[in-house]
């Protein structure tokens, strides 16, 4: 069944804030390509295909808004389709609302200035997909039970991942991939089967700053091809594994607590495995 919802156009709303105003223009069901700021007003149930797909680009001042006011946009489990699709579109915003049962929540392909705010996904791999492109902000965002990485970076520069909620995942947050310069900041990450937090695959420059990891296998893990990492103030504690495991000696590593940690609390590339 594909319940429809409403595309609205964007309006600068008190204090500078884009808003969504109470007039309809067209429809959206599921498939629907979105070329104009949207709010739905009713969940998707999308039996086929992608649930939606962003296909235009906005601008500085006046981005792309896919608000999901609070509805779910639903797949069926069905492996290599995606709830929302970001695809070389640039300016845009998702936020709002609960996506489920698609193999990636959020896929966001070689795109700049996209932000992803305020979604609870839960995934059969991903469930926030970042490649490619760069100065994103994936933001306050509940991730649950992904086959893979419940939120990954690849090839991208410049991103902020920050107050994000990830649980159940096989990887939690994952920086791999030719990433440059991004902030990992402020995400509670629990109950991982592998790392909460992992840095791998020829990095340039990642911080990652006042977070929790609890119950992961590794809490943080940062692989021997990271160059110019920074870890600072991160708690991790009553992991499976380590608590912090650094394999490259690219770290600085200031006021971190690690405790509770069924192997070390803190392994470093001097220590034996």
């Amino acid at each position: 069944m594909r319940l429809r919802a409403l595309v609205l156009v964007a309006t600068l709303g008190p204090g500078g804030a884009w808003a969504l105003p109470a007039h309809a223009a067209d429809e959206v069901t599921c498939g629907t390509v979105i070329t104009a700021s949207a709010q739905l007003t009713h969940d998707l149930d999308c039996a086929s295909g992608d649930g939606l797909t962003i296909g235009a680009s906005g601008t500085e001042g006046e981005p792309v808004v896919l608000d999901l006011g609070g509805f779910t946009i639903s797949g069926d489990g069905t492996g290599g389709r995606v709830g929302v699709r970001i695809d070389s579109q640039h300016h845009v915003v998702v936020r709002n609302g609960s996506i489920a049962g698609f193999d990636r929540g959020v896929d966001v392909l070689q795109s700049m200035r996209v932000g992803v705010s305020g979604l609870t996904v839960n995934a059969v791999d991903r469930g926030i997909n970042v490649g490619g492109g760069g100065y994103h902000t994936i933001e306050r965002n509940t991730v649950t039970a992904s086959g893979r990485d419940g939120i990954r970076l690849g090839a991208t520069t410049n991103t902020l991942v920050t107050r994000n909620t990830v649980q159940d995942a096989n990887w939690g947050i994952s920086i791999g991939g030719y990433t440059t310069r991004n902030f990992v900041e402020l995400n509670t990450v629990t109950g991982s089967a592998r790392h909460g937090i992992g840095a791998f695959d020829n990095v340039r420059g990642v911080a990652i700053v006042r977070n929790v990891v609890t119950n992961n296998a590794d809490g943080i893990f940062v692989g021997k091809e990271v160059e110019e990492a920074h870890l600072e103030s991160n708690e991790a504690v009553g992991n499976r594994g380590d608590g912090i495991h650094v394999d490259t000696s690219s770290v600085t590593m200031l006021n971190n607590l690690a405790h509770g940690n069924q192997s070390m609390d803190v392994r470093t590339e001097d220590d034996p495995d």
